[in-house]
């Protein structure tokens, strides 16, 4: 969603003026804005506030910005959608994009009757996959006029090029030894342990070698697994990759194992990418790839 806004607002320009605040206190995605751009990071807010301060929150910031349109992203800002339908009354978008990882296997059930209490007065609830779409409208009980599909889209143009080698220093890519990669944020929910032990049941039949690109908390854990499985030699951790066309050409096969997406990002690049996609059945990904 970082991203995506960030996107957005260069493209609207000085046509509007942003208030922006990251209630996980993550303001990376800083990077992409344009210096020209009318915005505020309010820094001070930049840190989700717990129980009724959260509330007193965003009050506060609602009475005193008083904007024309407010948006909120997923879960952790459902209590900003709850207090302008109780005393902002301000034009407001909801967006969805997935669920958190102890969602895996099915929604909260104080999640969902909150989710029912605060955005009955948002014009529109953005989500980006059927899954989803189903989901708001059965579960949150939100009316069909309300929840907008918008799938995921990628310019499939920045993977016409050539990769960049550089990115994996000491890749060898040799005739018969099959490249299996995948991009993602190293998080739990990404279950990378699980394409680590597909990755070591397709060594029994063929050779081959396994790249995890990106970052995040699991790394080391992930690292320690392939090595304690025998297989530090085999997998290659890539690090954070800024443009994924540039590293996607060095693969053969790109691989998906997460327990909880929606309509990945990753799945369209690789399939820009002119790569097959093998993947858990999660999500819209059945959907997206041809039978």
């Amino acid at each position: 969603p970082q991203v995506r806004f960030a996107t957005l607002a260069n493209h609207f320009g000085r046509r509007y003026h942003h208030s922006v605040i990251a209630l996980d206190g993550n303001l990376a995605c800083q990077s992409r804005l344009s210096p020209d751009l009318s915005l505020e990071l309010l820094v001070d807010e930049s840190k989700k506030r717990a129980g009724l301060d959260g509330f007193r929150q965003a009050h506060r910031v609602l009475g005193e910005r008083r904007p024309d349109l407010l948006l909120t992203y997923n879960w952790g800002a459902t209590e900003w959608a709850l207090v302008n339908r109780l005393w902002a009354r301000c034009r407001h978008v909801h967006f969805e994009d997935g669920f958190r990882p102890d969602e895996v296997g099915g929604q909260l059930r104080r999640r969902i009757l909150f989710r029912r209490l605060a955005l009955p007065f948002a014009k529109l609830i953005v989500v980006p996959s059927r899954n989803l779409e189903r989901i708001a409208r059965q579960d949150w009980g939100a009316p069909a006029r309300q929840v907008r599909y918008i799938p995921n889209g990628i310019d499939v143009s920045r993977f016409d090029g050539v990769p960049d080698p550089s990115l994996l220093p000491g890749l060898v890519r040799t005739p018969g030894i099959g490249t299996i990669g995948t991009i993602a944020t190293l998080r739990a929910e990404k279950n990378l342990k699980r394409l680590i032990d597909a990755f070591a049941m397709v060594l029994r039949d063929r050779p081959a070698q396994l790249v995890i690109a990106g970052d995040g908390p699991e790394r080391a854990a992930l690292q320690n697994y392939a090595t304690e499985l025998g297989l530090a030699d085999k997998v290659r951790f890539a690090g954070h990759v800024a443009r994924p066309e540039d590293l996607l050409g060095l693969f053969d096969v790109f691989a998906l194992s997460s327990d909880t997406e929606q309509m990945p990002l990753s799945v369209l690049e690789a399939m820009a990418a002119r790569l097959p996609v093998v993947s858990v059945d999660v999500g819209d990904v059945k959907a997206m790839l041809p039978a």
